[in-house]
């Protein structure tokens, strides 16, 4: 059997069986959920990144189930609403992200401290229930991302970023200043 059609059969057996709200992949594992929604382009994203995986393009330690992976899951999302808060010239907006294959959602709201906007991260929420900009992508890419390790573009166009009701392109935009070059950690 070719590779990808392997990733393709576990991860729709692995989207299959989690739950979607609040109880994402690392935290509870519903017996209802056999068939639940996934979340439009979770599936071609986690494809994309099992692939890269196996590639070796993508590498990290997988996410412990519970919190102990929640936890770190936790530490990159904020990291990245930091990331975002550095690059203070670059306009910025509300969003969600989704973590493929775990279905945890993140909420990056702006707010204004001392007259300066800043993200206040609220990680492990539920999903938005109206259009607003949905980054979806994988723990794995956060990581790749903050590391350097790639660029936003080369995410992008590896199919391990989708960002989906992104209408003005702020969110692409927003990614793409902040992610240009490899090997700049801030």
């Amino acid at each position: 059997m070719p590779r990808i059609t392997v990733h393709a059969i576990v991860l729709v057996f692995a989207a299959a069986t989690s739950s979607q709200v609040l109880a994402c992949a690392l935290h509870v594992f519903s017996p209802n959920s056999i068939f639940g929604p996934t979340y439009p382009g979770s599936l071609s994203v986690a494809a994309a990144v099992g692939n890269a995986r196996s590639e070796n393009r993508l590498p990290g330690a997988p996410l412990d189930k519970g919190e102990a992976g929640l936890f770190r899951a936790s530490i990159a999302l904020k990291k990245l609403g930091r990331r975002f808060d550095a690059a203070a010239e670059i306009p910025r907006v509300d969003f969600f992200l989704i973590i493929a294959g775990q279905q945890m959602w993140t909420y990056y709201r702006l707010k204004k401290l001392s007259g300066q906007a800043e993200y206040a991260v609220h990680v492990h929420v539920a999903e938005p229930l109206h259009d607003v900009p949905v980054v979806v992508t994988s723990y794995f890419v956060v990581l790749a991302l903050h590391n350097g390790d790639m660029t936003f573009t080369e995410a992008y166009d590896g199919g391990l970023i989708q960002v989906r009701n992104d209408k003005d392109g702020h969110i692409g935009s927003m990614f793409q200043e902040t992610f240009s070059s490899r090997n700049q950690v801030s």
